[in-house]
């Protein structure tokens, strides 16, 4: 692939990164099925307090299960909404870069790359599966990883393995298995 070629992927690649963070950043709600459900959850981790109404309805799920990445880091911000924008478009960031990532590793056509923007609002995505959308880039950046531990052998991609696979399982615990199968093999 010439450099020319990698430069025109990269420029659609940026392109389709700044159209979608402009789109996420104006848009007030989400079409995304289970997003609300979501959402509420980050909330009430953020503004919970022991004695108030909601905890006698609700109580938020500790930070250190599975499944927990979605509400305690939309909790982080001063708006649930500002963390909820951030996550989607570090979601579509993760999943050009970890794509490319593999195929400049395998040595395969960048252009290729570029299929990966059919996934962004895939099915998961759509329903509002947060832990499951953020997880599919995780797990190709563990498969990258793991291909560059294969090829070098260097120690700290084990470090940086554990925790991708670690993180994983605060993503989606379902897919940090996956994971841990990907590593076994």
């Amino acid at each position: 692939m010439n450099n020319s070629s990698q430069k025109q992927v990269s420029f659609i690649v940026v392109a389709f990164i700044v159209l979608n963070t402009l789109l996420l950043a104006n848009v007030n709600l989400f079409p995304f099925i289970d997003l609300p459900n979501h959402l509420a959850e980050a909330a009430i981790f953020k503004y919970y307090e022991p004695g108030n109404l909601v905890s006698e309805y609700y109580e938020p799920t500790s930070w250190y299960f599975p499944n927990t990445f979605h509400t305690v880091f939309c909790s982080l911000f001063p708006s649930v909404e500002w963390g909820n924008k951030i996550f989607h478009i570090l979601c579509i960031i993760a999943l050009q870069l970890s794509m490319f990532l593999v195929i400049k590793e395998l040595n395969g056509n960048p252009w290729y790359g570029l299929l990966a923007i059919l996934f962004t609002y895939n099915y998961n995505v759509t329903y509002g599966f947060v832990g499951f959308a953020i997880s599919l880039p995780a797990l190709i950046f563990l498969f990258y990883a793991i291909h560059l531990y294969i090829r070098t052998e260097r120690f700290y991609l084990n470090i940086v393995i554990a925790l991708i696979l670690l993180l994983l399982f605060f993503m989606h615990a379902q897919n940090a298995l996956m994971g841990l199968v990907m590593y076994g093999f």
